[in-house]
């Protein structure tokens, strides 16, 4: 691996955990804080110059942006029109500074899919910065309170280690817990087991298991629930390594069989299926008051639904009173689909909708090409999506399942070989 991943191991680590100003203020440095309008100059000066390396990588590497464009045309029409909604936003300096932002993200991503195999990049960008995360917030957690937990609205503790809140701690452990996981097959398969790799990624996946079961007064239900499927995936994908030409036929198959036992169920159940499975996981049906969340957001959206109110510029602040109404002050809408209605509107929406769904026919076809990347891409997309149902991470640039999500959906020509993207 090339030293210019470094970059983007810096940037990830930055998603994951805090903003350079809030790791300085914690060691004592007096440090202005970010700023609903103009964001920390300090987090400002460092996220411009790793995005300047980023390009100045890229151009070095003298990517064909043709080729790249032909391949991704989805994800560069959702840019396009995240940029072009700049100009009906109410505040659009702040919307093209968090555009510049999400835009770096794909800069990041492509420094990864670019190198001569890509999926031991994302692989090398994933341990250089989960196995400090891990280890790190556990210490924070149990010796550094202060800075390990936090208090949520009702005064519950809560776990947040090296992120700022255990929401965003839960999803950085599930994607270390899958990391880590697909570690231990890899060694397994490649019968190295009696190795000492493989113990210490055993011990790397039990600190994320106790990561991921949170405090026992609040905790990240999404994420561990999600590890769990991804963990499923994984190992089924692993099974069925030997038919990997049928895989297709496979998920069509599951996703009929799911249906129908949960349409089944619905009817012989007395209440709704997904009543009884929050009630099981210690969740009332309005999801911790998400719902009524999404009911003010859906009649604001219904303003502007076709276009949107232009992106990066909604969540600022105290917008449209939600903070008096939510008590707990929402900064996103708990719902990444709902997030980009607003701001981009069904135009929005339905660009995102074709991204994902190129991105899976593109995963699908490279099943027989490179199994284990598709296998990755698939079992780490599918739990995106499903994430943000009740999170929000889609075109956010501050959120580091952002960065993940790009890494997976944009599509190099045989993505092991990234010569082809050179410019002849």
């Amino acid at each position: 691996m090339s030293l210019a991943l470094w970059v983007p191991v810096i940037w990830y680590a930055l998603e994951a955990s805090r903003s350079v100003s809030r790791w300085l203020s914690l060691l004592g440095y007096s440090i202005a804080g970010p700023d609903d309008l103009e964001g920390s100059p300090v987090d400002r000066a460092v996220y411009s110059a790793l995005m300047g390396l980023g390009l100045a990588i890229l151009y070095s590497r003298k990517v064909n942006w043709k080729i790249l464009r032909r391949n991704n045309a989805w994800l560069f029409a959702l840019f396009l029109y995240m940029l072009i909604s700049v100009v009906w936003s109410d505040y659009p300096g702040v919307s093209f500074k968090r555009w510049t932002r999400s835009f770096a993200d794909v800069v990041m991503a492509l420094i990864v899919l670019t190198e001569c195999d890509s999926f031991e990049g994302l692989y090398t960008v994933l341990r250089r910065v989960l196995c400090i995360a891990m280890p790190l917030s556990i210490i924070l957690i149990k010796y550094y309170r202060d800075i390990g937990t936090a208090w949520d609205y009702l005064g519950n503790e809560m776990w947040v280690g090296v992120t700022t809140h255990k929401n965003v701690l839960g999803q950085v452990a599930m994607i270390a817990g899958l990391y880590f996981l697909t570690e231990i097959m890899r060694k397994w398969r490649s019968k190295s087991w009696r190795s000492m790799s493989v113990w210490i990624y055993l011990l790397f996946l039990f600190m994320t298991l106790w990561v991921l079961r949170g405090s026992p007064s609040s905790r990240s239900t999404t994420s561990a629930a999600l590890f769990l499927i991804g963990a499923l995936l994984l190992t089924a994908f692993n099974y069925l390594r030997s038919k990997a030409a049928y895989i297709r036929r496979y998920l069509v198959l599951g996703v009929i069989l799911v249906s129908v036992l949960f349409l089944a169920l619905t009817a012989l159940s007395d209440q709704s299926l997904i009543d009884t499975a929050l009630g099981a996981s210690g969740r009332d049906s309005s999801l911790t008051g998400r719902t009524d969340l999404w009911t003010d957001l859906l009649r604001i959206a219904s303003d502007n639904p076709i276009l949107g109110v232009g992106y990066g510029s909604f969540w600022i602040g105290n917008t449209h009173g939600l903070w008096d109404i939510h008590i707990w002050g929402p900064t996103q809408g708990h719902n990444g689909y709902l997030d980009v209605y607003v701001e981009l509107g069904i135009i929005g929406l339905l660009i995102l909708g074709g991204l994902i769904v190129s991105a899976y026919r593109s995963i699908l076809s490279e099943f027989t090409r490179n199994y284990d990347i598709a296998a990755l891409r698939l079992t780490i997309l599918t739990l995106i999506i499903c994430h943000n149902f009740t999170e929000s991470s889609f075109l956010r640039g501050t959120v580091d399942l952002w960065f993940i999500f790009l890494v997976v959906v944009i599509d190099i020509p045989s993505r092991f070989e990234s010569g082809k993207l050179q410019q002849a």
